[in-house]
This record gives structure tokens, C-alpha cells and sequence, in this order.
């Protein structure tokens, strides 16, 4: 899920970017999902690095995001901290059962 933050021109915008992640740890044939992981957070650190855009990760496990209160709050103080202006998150009719999740998390935030 990405977050754009400030009301500015396009390029601006994407180089003020907050992008919230879960870690990734599943879809690497062979690699535990520890290991998984550390390789989804440096890619994901890394395609930060050349937008410009600072990672925030939300510590949901990738396959397995969950909807719950306590999750909704913690989204909406994330959020809340970050002040995007746009959320940028997955379609709520996503085959991906965890990215619907994810997508709800982004809905429930800003109701």
C-alpha cells in the first residue's frame, strides 16, 4: 500500500512517499519465510531508496494479513502519523485474499 504524502506535483509527491508493506515472506521457492522476508525488506528498502520514499512496514505476515480491530487501530495511527494526502492500496476484489485484507485495513482507516 502506498501513501502519498502532500498536495504537490506528481514527481513531489512520489519523492515524499511513505510506503507501508507487509514483509513478503511467501512466493520464494526454497527460502524460508524468514529468509523470505529479509529478502522482500531489502528489495522493498531498495525501491524505496530510488523513489525517494521512506518504507514503513506494518508487520502483517504476507498470505496471512489480518482484519481486526487492534490492526484497523494501528493502521489509523500509521496513517494518521504519515498525513497523506492519497492511499494508493490493493482493489478490494483482489483474488489475493491477504491484499482484499489490506484493502480493508486502507478503507476502515479513513471511514
Amino acid at each position: 500500500m502506498g501513501c502519498l504524502s502532500k498536495s504537490r506535483p506528481l514527481t513531489e509527491i512520489v519523492n515524499r512517499s511513505r510506503w507501508v508493506e507487509a514483509l513478503g515472506e511467501r512466493g520464494i521457492e526454497g527460502k524460508s519465510l524468514d529468509e523470505a522476508a529479509r529478502i522482500r525488506t531489502a528489495e522493498a528498502e531498495a525501491a524505496c531508496k530510488v523513489l525517494g520514499a521512506t518504507p514503513r512496514f506494518f508487520g502483517q505476515i504476507d498470505g496471512a494479513t489480518e482484519l481486526t480491530h487492534a490492526h484497523v487501530g494501528a493502521m489509523t495511527k500509521l496513517i494518521a502519523a504519515e498525513k497523506p494526502d492519497v492511499i494508493l492500496a490493493h482493489w478490494p476484489i483482489d483474488t489475493h485474499m491477504d491484499h482484499q485484507v489490506a484493502s480493508l485495513l486502507a478503507i476502515c482507516e479513513r471511514s
